[in-house]
């Protein structure tokens, strides 16, 4: 399927870079069908340590915001190919959970509300521009998006694990408290048709917010995977490597495997892994590279397990290198399932077919896709 945005070079651009990914990744598609839920009945799984209780927000500020924020060269490129586009932007400033000042920006289309709405949270780098770019596709789509910015959670500095994970823990807060509000105050957004999505550690964001808030009726993860405490004892992101190392030799780590007992104390409370028995599999999209070493495909493996084998499409990338040319591609496969979830309210259960495993990620990247 091509883009459905396609107006002129805007259209061209995107409409053949949509259906050149989509040929790359033909093999990796799965198709969807109404079944049973493989994990069988699950107890919900409660999260005292994401309760967010009371903290409806009342002092939300509003005010006009530029619609490119950051100053990217790829949003530039964005605002070439689209030259006008149909929503406005807000800044909303507001309280933290934490107590300091924060600020979100919401997206919306022009034209009649109420609008289905997705909440995004950034990258590791707390660079807003992946999610900007996701925010303007969506809106494009006709979707309002809430994009948070996120408390950065200090890995280049940090030798501990409560504060990269005390900030991860506000970050779902702040989220939770910002759909409260919209619901509460916002007659343009439809408050029963609430999606998240985000790349990266933004995917994991949101895989815990979706497994957290009941208002989150499907969500959308690109380069996501679950076990906090694996991923960051086995990740090659380069900030991780260094807090790794910094820990170890602080705590007297000798292993991994002691590593890992040390990081699960602290990050279960947040990890997706732990909410994700509250998760319908239907209503849920991975998208993650197949060589990916940043987050490890072990991880989206177990992730996609715990999820109940949710549909699972795989790039030929790497966590960075190669994704921009399926970014189009992405987002219109994001798009499908927000209109399917959201708009349509159809929940039909995925494949059970798994994407090739660790062992094949391993051998492409031995192949060279670096």
């Amino acid at each position: 399927m091509a883009l459905k945005n396609s107006k002129s070079v805007a259209g061209v651009f995107t409409t053949l870079a949509a259906n050149s990914a989509l040929f790359l990744t033909s093999g990796c598609a799965y198709s969807p069908w109404k079944g049973d839920d493989p994990r069988g009945v699950l107890d919900a799984v409660p999260a005292p340590a994401l309760d967010h209780t009371g903290m409806v927000l009342e002092d939300v500020t509003s005010e006009a915001s530029l619609q490119t924020i950051s100053n990217h060269p790829m949003l530039k490129i964005d605002k070439l190919l689209h030259r006008k586009d149909d929503f406005t932007v807000e800044k909303l400033n507001f309280t933290s959970s934490s107590g300091d000042k924060a600020t979100a920006y919401l997206t919306i289309p022009d034209g009649e509300g109420p609008h289905p709405v997705i909440v995004v949270f950034p990258v590791l780098s707390d660079s807003l521009t992946i999610s900007e770019m996701l925010a303007k596709q969506m809106a494009r789509e006709g979707y309002a998006v809430l994009r948070m910015t996120t408390h950065p959670l200090e890995f280049v500095d940090t030798d501990n694990i409560e504060t990269p994970m005390t900030a991860y823990r506000h970050a779902v807060l702040d989220a939770r408290r910002m759909i409260d509000w919209m619901q509460a105050e916002r007659s343009d957004i439809d408050g029963d048709k609430i999606g998240v999505a985000g790349v990266s550690l933004g995917s994991l964001l949101s895989s815990t917010l979706m497994g957290v808030d009941e208002d989150i009726k499907g969500g959308t993860f690109f380069l996501v995977g679950g076990g906090l405490a694996e991923i960051m004892s086995d990740s090659t992101n380069e900030n991780i490597e260094a807090f790794r190392r910094r820990l170890m030799e602080k705590q007297m780590i000798e292993n991994r495997d002691d590593l890992v007992r040390h990081l699960h104390g602290t990050t279960q409370a947040v990890d997706p892994l732990t909410y994700a028995a509250n998760v319908d599999p239907c209503r849920v999209l991975m998208i993650t590279g197949r060589a990916d070493t940043e987050i490890p495909t072990e991880n989206s493996e177990m992730l996609w397990n715990a999820f109940g084998e949710p549909d699972w499409r795989v790039m030929p990338t790497q966590h960075k290198k190669h994704v921009a040319m399926f970014f189009y591609w992405m987002m219109n496969r994001a798009a499908d399932h927000f209109d399917k979830v959201l708009r349509e309210g159809r929940c039909e259960k995925p494949s059970a077919s798994v994407p090739d495993s660790s062992a094949r990620a391993q051998a492409v990247s031995a192949k060279g896709l670096h």
